[in-house]
């Protein structure tokens, strides 16, 4: 090969042969990536052994074989010379077999002074299920990660007070000026030693308000938030602030956490354009409407799944400079009569959501939450309408659905009213006709593979 085809085009050739997303387990190392293409021939394991790049990513267990994992690493990070590094890690310790025991020790202080070695030119590094321990004793190295550009830490030990005496401060990072992304699960900001002024993306499972609010006021920078909770307790302690907090740069917010009626009175976000809520019990509609006034924003799409029945925002709030440029629309469970109330509007009002390109109902089952059939026969007349008036029509995706399992549950009675919807050849005649003017029109259950009804 190499006596037909130019150095370059080989090595790129040997970069895509490389595993998708370039994780290596550190099990069947010599059946993987760049250590298989280093067996076929000399010429190729010249090649191989001389790109650095090929040996960018390690991805290694440490704990089920200490010895090997250790070898592993002092064969594999020198190949890749100064190249930008990306790191995974995952410590086992207790998985450790026995006749491994008594060298433990040994392998572990081997495996994190290869580690530390080159953390100077790691770019993205991941801290995978590590405990308590094990994080105190990857601190007690006293690495430096000066390029790292994203962290992820996920501590294994989630029912931990933030004032455990044995939290140790993880000061490894403290050097990272490139830092800008962030994944934190159930392991605390204020314990990570880290320039935190310029991070723009952050992933973080929280386990309480305390500790989101704390985030949430010491990184300015932010402008992608994916907040996910799991509450150890209730939430007795809610805090007093004397002024909201501000996330100037903040565009993105998806949350998942059981505090969000608590969370959102205390936020100010004036260049969000996605809000996406799911499993939030107790947050109403006025609440979204009081931060998005507060806010003085103007949201490009709202995705509200909270779990049980969602009230749809009034018909005036979606008039509001918040609302109304929205491009996209999802609502779980809608709530009858203020889904009735939008498609009347939408129906009859030509400059009511102007922009809106995506619009999403997934129907469920329990009252006051509109069924299938009930949303269907409100929404084909109301985009019938609005498909009769002369201004152009910005609507591109339409899509109802439910779920497998309230089809299953009900049964015949759930299906009756969905019957009686394909009967009506009026209303079926509506989304047909929306679906040849170039709509993508889907009703049926939700799910991959599913099939449409129109």
């Amino acid at each position: 090969m190499l006596d037909v085809l130019p150095l370059e085009l080989v090595v790129e050739i040997f970069r895509l042969c490389l595993p998708e997303g370039g994780c290596f387990s550190g099990y069947y190392y010599r059946h993987e990536g760049p250590v298989l293409l280093a067996q076929i021939c000399s010429s190729w394991r010249q090649v191989a052994l001389s790109t650095p790049s090929l040996w960018s990513k390690f991805d290694v267990i440490f704990g089920v074989d200490p010895p090997r994992a250790a070898h592993l690493a002092q064969l594999w990070l020198p190949r890749s010379d100064s190249y930008p590094l990306d790191l995974r890690i995952s410590f086992f310790l207790d998985e450790v077999q026995p006749r491994h025991q008594s060298t433990l020790e040994h392998n572990l202080a081997a495996f994190l002074q290869t580690i530390k070695e080159h953390a100077h030119h790691t770019r993205n590094f991941d801290l995978a299920d590590i405990t308590l321990p094990e994080l105190v004793r990857f601190e007690k190295e006293g690495m430096f990660f000066p390029m790292v550009e994203s962290l992820r830490v996920v501590l294994h030990d989630w029912g931990l007070d933030d004032d455990d005496s044995e939290w140790p401060m993880m000061a490894s990072f403290a050097s990272a000026r490139s830092l800008r992304k962030l994944h934190l699960e159930y392991f605390t900001l204020s314990r990570l030693e880290a320039p935190l002024e310029n991070i723009t993306d952050v992933i973080a499972m929280s386990q309480n308000l305390q500790q989101t609010i704390y985030m949430l006021a010491h990184l300015p920078a932010l402008e992608h938030m994916d907040l996910q909770s799991i509450v150890i307790g209730a939430e007795t302690h809610l805090p007093y602030l004397d002024a909201p907090i501000v996330l100037p740069r903040l565009s993105s917010f998806e949350m998942s956490c059981d505090f969000a009626q608590h969370l959102l009175p205390l936020l100010t976000l004036p260049a969000l354009k996605e809000l996406i809520v799911s499993r939030s019990d107790g947050l109403s509609c006025s609440m979204i409407e009081s931060l998005l006034d507060r806010s003085l924003c103007s949201l490009k799409r709202l995705q509200l799944w909270p779990g049980g029945v969602q009230e749809l925002p009034s018909v005036s709030a979606f008039k509001q400079s918040s609302l109304m440029m929205l491009e996209e629309l999802s609502i779980d469970c809608p709530e009858e009569r203020s889904l009735r109330r939008f498609c009347d509007a939408y129906g009859t009002d030509a400059t009511f959501m102007p922009k809106l390109r995506t619009l999403e109902f997934l129907c469920g089952s329990h009252p006051p939450g509109a069924r299938a059939a009930a949303c269907l026969e409100r929404l084909g007349p109301a985009v019938a309408a609005r498909m009769a008036n002369d201004e152009p029509l910005p609507l591109r995706a339409l899509k109802v659905t439910w779920s497998e399992y309230d089809a299953s549950l009900h049964g015949t009675q759930f299906d009756r009213r969905l019957r009686r919807f394909l009967q009506n050849r009026e209303l079926r005649r509506l989304f047909t006709a929306l679906k040849a003017r170039g709509v993508e029109v889907f009703i049926g259950q939700d799910g991959n593979g599913k099939i449409s009804w129109i």
